[in-house]
């Protein structure tokens, strides 16, 4: 009995081939994860494998764990996930699902090494590696793919937007996207257009059939002065009638393109190049607030 409670309180190994071997602190969610003498300390095994604490590490992550001693199974158990890792096996098992991994669970003098990397990426988090800091930097989620907080606001912001378009399949299936992920993905679609070619290009592209909602977007983050000028570039469309469909749209453009549209048009890419409103700032300070909505399948 003594020797399996020894073994349940035990280590979990992270198995990450990209991280420096050198790589021994661990963080979850920017805070460092404490080890004592007790717990047992991260090492790097010869692998050039990161090891860690497994009830420190998971438990400070927030899961439930636990230890079968007759199968020689270490589990952990979040948000309606349970993820098994059997001693010696070249996989980990969520929810009934075999999920591959490329090194083994094992035990070491009567502790238990798991390869986290396989395990925190089945409760959808995000494992890297904090290059200024020298840590294994692991971001937790809300839900099973929640987008993780960084100090890092421009590379987040960007890197969620990848994630939604190829969620939503670059616009194709925007539907996909909840609510306030439309919100961001059309803010930032209208920014890369309008740095890309100015209000036209927006207009001509399949961006423009969004125009509305846009505008009601870039409103809820609190861009107002932007939506302003969005605004304002919809009304060189005669009687500010504005073509939701983009090859009537593409024809009128065609139609009004004359010296005065042009530099009406001119003048708003300039208002919106000086960034009046903080596009960076708002995108992140609105998925903050919402962060829950941020699922990413």
């Amino acid at each position: 009995m003594k020797k399996t409670l020894s073994i349940f309180f035990t280590i979990l190994v992270i198995s990450l081939s990209s991280i420096p071997s050198f790589a021994v602190d661990i963080s979850i969610d920017d805070q460092k994860v404490q080890f004592t003498e007790a717990s047992g300390s991260p090492f790097i095994d010869k692998a050039n494998r990161t090891q860690v604490p497994f009830r420190q590490t998971m438990e400070a992550y927030g899961c439930k764990v636990s230890w079968d001693p007759l199968n020689e199974i270490a589990i952990a158990e979040k948000d309606g996930i349970t993820v098994q890792v059997p001693i010696g096996a070249s996989y980990i098992i969520k929810n009934g699902q075999q999920i591959p991994n490329d090194t083994a669970a094992l035990i070491k003098d009567n502790h238990t090494y798991l390869p986290i990397r396989v395990v925190l990426e089945a409760f959808g988090a995000d494992v890297g590696w904090n290059d200024s800091t020298q840590t294994v930097a692991v971001y937790s989620v809300n839900g099973e793919n929640a987008v993780m907080d960084t100090k890092d606001k421009n590379n987040f912001i960007i890197d969620l937007f990848d994630r939604l378009a190829e969620k939503c399949q670059y616009g194709d299936k925007i539907d996909l996207l909840n609510e306030n992920e439309r919100v961001i993905y059309l803010c930032f679609t209208f920014e890369g257009e309008i740095n890309n070619g100015g209000f036209d290009q927006f207009f001509y592209n399949s961006a423009g059939d969004y125009t509305e909602e846009t505008i009601d977007s870039l409103l809820k983050i609190g861009a107002t002065k932007t939506a302003e000028l969005l605004k304002t570039a919809t009304t060189v469309f005669p009687n500010n009638l504005f073509p939701q469909n983009r090859e009537e749209r593409q024809a009128l453009l065609e139609e009004i393109n004359n010296d005065e549209t042009e530099k009406l048009l001119n003048e708003l890419d300039n208002s919106f190049y000086a960034y009046e409103d903080d596009l960076l700032e708002l995108e992140y300070d609105y998925v903050m607030q919402h962060n829950d909505d941020f699922i990413i399948q």
